[in-house]
């Protein structure tokens, strides 16, 4: 087109005058208002060009797949602007798993910086501590407008220290033979880069999962050494679960060479669904759920060795983010742990209820059982 006509067709589009298309071919040599629309239009989807890229951008694990540049014009002030926008497709890189990748994703490893909290006057005992913590879900997003309550990551952490803090305090004084450290029970929120579970199920993930992994390992360094201090060993116990089957596997071993020297601090990375603990006469079952009607012929059979020499056998399940206390079938008692995390999207849809969030630990006595429970509401 003539820089005239696109000077006039410039001012129609921005109403710069009063004309129908009809009125401006008469103008020009096209031969009514139809032509020189359509040649308007032409003329402006010239200016669209589409590049496709394969580049690969490793730093942030995105793959541009295309780029589109458009140019407009406008009339201003007399005269013909062109205006240029870029849009850019990306999608994620399909991530190798190799040596050098899982080096590089704990090589913060060696910079960890313990945190310090201050604990006095604590004297001998005979008894042990269980800290379960369940369905911790780190990595969930949960928001006011879509779940009705606010969780991220930032407050995940918080909630995670102020509960070790009052147990500290609220135990302050005592010294214990030895500390149950339960992880696991979905831990984490989602299993990989692509933000799903395990088996693929989508969740609402308030940042990458690499950030997560990060987080994760400098807040459970932590925490294993803040509860050292109460105990004479600190046995940290994995129990696989849904949401985070292969991600905290992971993590579980990164613990076991990180504290690899460290004779006081266990650490059990086994996937085994089920770990069975006998502390004194008490023998304790952990796993992420189970069948109820099952429980007792579960126990019986895989913790056979512990049964004859327990008089207080005890199941601790999660999952279902509810606290609940099962009837007992015969000497064993199940108990359903609360969970630590806020309402998902998903849950909320499904209309699934939740009870209030806390941590419940319990101290156990190695010829009473369990003679003290400790609940920490989540504030």
């Amino acid at each position: 087109m003539k820089k005239e006509i696109i000077e006039l067709c410039l001012k129609k589009v921005n109403g710069d005058i009063n004309l129908t298309w009809e009125e401006l071919a008469k103008n020009t040599h096209y031969k009514d208002g139809g032509s020189l629309s359509r040649s308007w239009r032409k003329h402006q989807k010239k200016k669209k060009n589409v590049i496709v890229s394969k580049k690969e951008n490793d730093s942030i694990n995105f793959k541009t797949i295309s780029k589109i540049e458009t140019t407009r014009d406008i009339y201003k002030n007399g005269e013909i602007i062109s205006l240029k926008t870029e849009r850019i497709n990306m999608k994620p890189l399909n991530t190798e798993w190799s040596k050098e990748f899982i080096d590089n994703l704990f090589d913060k490893l060696d910079d960890f910086k313990k945190k310090e909290i201050k604990i006095d006057n604590i004297s001998n005992s005979s008894e042990g501590l269980i800290i379960p913590i369940a369905d911790f879900h780190y990595g969930l997003h949960s928001d006011t407008l879509s779940t009705g309550n606010e969780y991220n990551i930032d407050i995940a952490e918080q909630s995670i220290y102020n509960v070790i803090t009052e147990l500290i305090n609220r135990v302050k004084g005592r010294k214990f033979d030895k500390i149950y450290f339960v992880i696991g029970n979905d831990f984490i929120n989602s299993d990989n880069i692509q933000n799903t579970t395990t088996k693929g199920t989508p969740q609402d993930s308030d940042t990458s999962w690499f950030v997560i992994v990060d987080k994760i390992i400098d807040i459970l360094i932590n925490l294993i050494y803040i509860i050292k201090d109460l105990s004479n060993i600190v046995e940290v116990v994995y129990v696989p679960s849904n949401h985070d089957l292969h991600t905290m596997y992971a993590i579980m071993k990164v613990l076991k060479a990180f504290f690899r020297y460290t004779d006081s601090i266990i650490i059990d990375e086994s996937p085994m669904m089920r770990k069975y603990i006998q502390y004194g006469n008490t023998l304790m079952g952990f796993t992420h759920d189970l069948k109820v009607r099952d429980a007792l012929k579960i126990i019986t059979t895989e913790g056979k060795k512990y049964w004859s020499d327990s008089e207080n056998i005890i199941w601790f399940l999660a999952h279902l983010h509810q606290q609940m206390i099962y009837d007992k079938q015969g000497y064993l008692e199940i108990i359903r742990l609360p969970t630590f995390a806020g309402w998902s999207r998903w849950t909320n849809k499904e209309g699934y209820v939740q009870s209030d969030k806390k941590c419940k630990c319990f101290i156990v006595n190695k010829s009473d059982g369990i003679t003290e429970e400790i609940n920490i509401k989540i504030k």
